[in-house]
């Protein structure tokens, strides 16, 4: 099962070493898959039963702004 994002296990007071902090995921908002009854019940994509889904970094960038879209574009050509 994958972990999300968490802030208390990565910023403590105590520092661990990168080897013993379990492997993070985050969600990179490309896919997002519901039933309409599941949105209805729970208004969200995160339910007890949200699965990930682990995309390979060469294929999920993060594209807030013009220049970082025409980066991508350039590494995909």
């Amino acid at each position: 099962m994958y972990e999300f994002f968490d802030f208390e296990t990565l910023w403590t007071d105590e520092p661990d070493r990168s080897q013993d902090i379990p492997e993070l995921y985050h969600p990179n908002g490309a896919v997002f898959v519901t039933s309409i009854e599941a949105w209805r019940k729970h208004e969200s994509f995160y339910t007890p039963h949200t699965v990930g889904y682990e995309m390979p970094p060469e294929r999920s960038f993060d594209v807030d702004e013009p220049w970082e879209l025409k980066l991508v574009r350039s590494l995909l050509e």
